[in-house]
């Protein structure tokens, strides 16, 4: 079957990738108009081809241009005003002291967008109807790692603070998004209540989406281990969904049509049980345009299902094209279905070896392609996930089955309390395989080192020029295993190594900050006020710089509760604690000097001297002031130059 959609949807998403990404319309343009000659002169065979996929560019660049003028560039207008706004509640959580964070989408004075904010009512539900007038902000990557383009692609690109007024109006609620809100709510605690533990929350987060009740530890060790995809609701647990229920429902329902129709429905209530969220309601409508060619007798292709599925979802939500899900969502989909069965078209074994051999083949293809979109957005990589999902995946797979088991028949206690004790046991023996991968070394590298990136996409570039020049099943297998190796082997290289560069990073927040003096793998620790509020922020920058140990962490203040936080959130626990000391207290740790200031510390290492206060960072007979920073900072102890991170 020939995949006219291909060319079609590639061209289109292009022009919303590149133009998501800061670059500007007349450069965007210039490079789509670019490819289009070069395909005219040297692909003369495919003239109606390469005109197709120009026209779908440029109206991918009219759309996205379009929404931005209308929603995007209008709603960030709004920065530091007051604003009314009206709309639904499309979520809830209660943060204490009668306080409620409520995110609202609706009309935001003249705008449509989604907004967050806090306010004191608590007597409002998922779906009501609200007023409320609150002061907003646009928001920007910040020292908290904040990502302003995972906010664009949910439709939210400002951000509120206390609302000033806010009431519940009796207009009629969404009832709808309501009842899909409780069902979720309630599926979530059907699993933390009946698994318990770890084990209940991770059955929460595959089938709700609810990551919330997930230690920041057995996160790491998941994503670590390769298999973090499987706790984050997504096509993938749509699709196994449907595969371990289509079983069960033909034994009970002849007709074929009836069968499906049904299996549609228990798709579609799933995705109201996690929400409604973008990334399953993805899955969801490409799963119905398969079905449905099925039910009218006409051939379906996964590939053009699944760019179909991608212009329409663009065209309502241009910012998807930047969202970390719809990439691996697709990209996912696309190596399982498309590169996938291509390698295993050469391949001439049968029986149980064709299936090991399949299940090989689709882990390299799924690790391979997205390896790109992990470079750009995650700050580990796993290069154990071929191993660990044909040995985790399955017991993941078994487990989700029952949980949703324990979903469908939760009104029958007899009945779903026997899944769920199975679910517990399963999910406990992946959490024991996680923790194990997790713990070699060489298991995961860092992405933010250069050597690493580098070496990543060279290997990419040959792997993917072996595929085309010499398609065969050896060369792409050897291809394949030989890009990972590349991988293993440099970031080893850079293990072993000590690293020369001496650098700090600075992550400031107001008249407080939290810093990380770091060489090679080798870190110290300073918060100077921040209370650990800032551990989150610097454990993504752990990870993505590939520092690896924190020998000490500095405490401006005499705070057991800091160090507690920090050793529940930091990547990497720092091995002891230093709280405050009397001015003038000079402590040694192997190069470098560390004395203790009215205000903060100095750092002395290699003749150089820095000065760190909560607000201040002061070098080379300079004083820089942070506390109106809102980006990283990078102070290169060798060249002494301070630049944004």
């Amino acid at each position: 079957m020939k995949r006219k959609l291909l060319v079609p949807s590639a061209a289109y998403f292009a022009a919303m990738f590149l133009l998501a990404k800061g670059l500007g319309l007349a450069a965007a343009l210039g490079t789509g108009l670019t490819v289009f000659v070069f395909a005219l002169v040297f692909i003369k065979d495919r003239r109606k081809t390469a005109i197709t996929g120009l026209c779908f560019f440029l109206a991918g660049a009219a759309v996205f241009s379009g929404y931005r003028l209308i929603f995007a560039d209008r709603a960030e207008a709004l920065d530091g005003k007051e604003i009314d706004v009206h709309g639904k509640v499309t979520e809830l959580k209660y943060l204490g002291s009668d306080k409620l964070l409520v995110t609202v989408d609706g009309d935001c004075s003249g705008v449509s967008a989604r907004l967050s904010f806090t306010c004191a009512n608590t007597d409002v539900d998922y779906g009501d109807r609200v007023r409320a007038r609150v002061e907003v902000s646009k928001i920007t990557d910040t020292a908290r790692s904040e990502s302003a383009g995972w906010y664009h692609s949910e439709g939210v690109y400002i951000r509120g603070g206390e609302a000033s007024f806010f009431e519940k109006t009796d207009e009629l609620p969404d009832y709808p998004l309501k009842w899909s809100m409780h069902l979720r709510d309630s599926l979530c605690r059907k699993m933390l209540g009946g698994i318990g533990g770890e084990e209940g929350a991770f059955a929460a987060a595959m089938i709700c989406g609810d990551r919330s009740f997930l230690s920041d530890k057995t996160q790491r060790n998941v994503y670590r281990s390769g298999i973090g995809h499987i706790f984050s609701v997504s096509g993938t647990h749509v699709v196994m969904i449907f595969a371990m229920l289509s079983g069960l429902v033909s034994l009970l329902i002849r007709n074929k049509k009836l069968r499906m129709a049904v299996l549609l429905c228990i798709i579609w209530f799933f995705s109201a049980a996690a929400g409604l969220s973008p990334s399953v309601v993805r899955a969801s409508f490409l799963l119905t345009v398969m079905v449905s060619g099925e039910l009218f007798h006409r051939r379906t292709d996964t590939l053009n299902a699944l760019c179909f599925c991608s212009i329409v979802m663009l065209t309502f939500s241009p910012y998807a094209v930047t969202s970390v899900s719809f990439l691996l969502s697709y990209s996912a989909v696309f190596a399982l279905n498309t590169a996938a069965p291509y390698v295993m078209g050469f391949v001439r074994a049968q029986g149980i070896r064709r299936s090991i051999l399949s299940g090989l083949v689709s882990s390299f293809s799924v690790v391979i392609i997205t390896m790109p979109i992990q470079l750009m957005y995650f700050d580990e990589i796993s290069v154990i996930a071929p191993v660990s999902n044909l040995v985790l995946v399955p017991i993941c797979t078994l487990a989700l089955g029952f949980c949703a088991a324990a979903s469908v028949f939760g009104w029958i206690a007899f009945v779903s309390t026997p899944f769920l004790a199975f679910a517990r046991v399963l999910l406990r023996l992946v959490f024991i395989g996680a923790k194990a991968l997790a713990s070699l070394q060489l298991a995961y590298i860092p992405a933010g080192v250069p050597a690493v990136r580098t070496a990543v996409m060279l290997s990419l570039a040959g792997a993917a020029a072996a595929v085309i020049l010499r398609p065969k099943a050896r060369v792409i297998a050897a291809s394949a295993v030989g890009a990972v190796f590349v991988w293993v082997s440099v970031s080893a290289v850079w293990f072993c190594r000590t690293g020369d560069e001496k650098k700090l990073l600075i992550l400031p927040n107001g008249r407080t900050m939290q810093c990380l003096l770091y060489q090679g793998k080798e870190g110290v620790l300073f918060d100077i006020g921040s209370g650990g509020r800032l551990n989150k922020a610097m454990s993504r920058f752990e990870m993505r710089m590939g520092v690896r140990s924190v020998s000490c962490a500095f405490i401006s203040r005499r705070d057991q509760a800091t160090a507690d936080r920090m050793r529940a959130e930091l990547a990497f626990v720092p091995e002891s604690f230093c709280f405050e000391h009397e001015q003038g207290a000079r402590i040694k740790i192997d190069e470098l000097i560390v004395t203790v200031t009215d205000k903060g510390y100095t750092l002395e290492t290699d003749g150089r001297s820095v000065t760190l206060t909560g607000k201040t960072i002061g070098y080379s007979g300079k004083t820089f002031d942070t506390s109106k920073v809102k980006n990283a900072l990078i102070l290169d102890l060798d060249s002494m130059e301070l630049s944004d991170k």
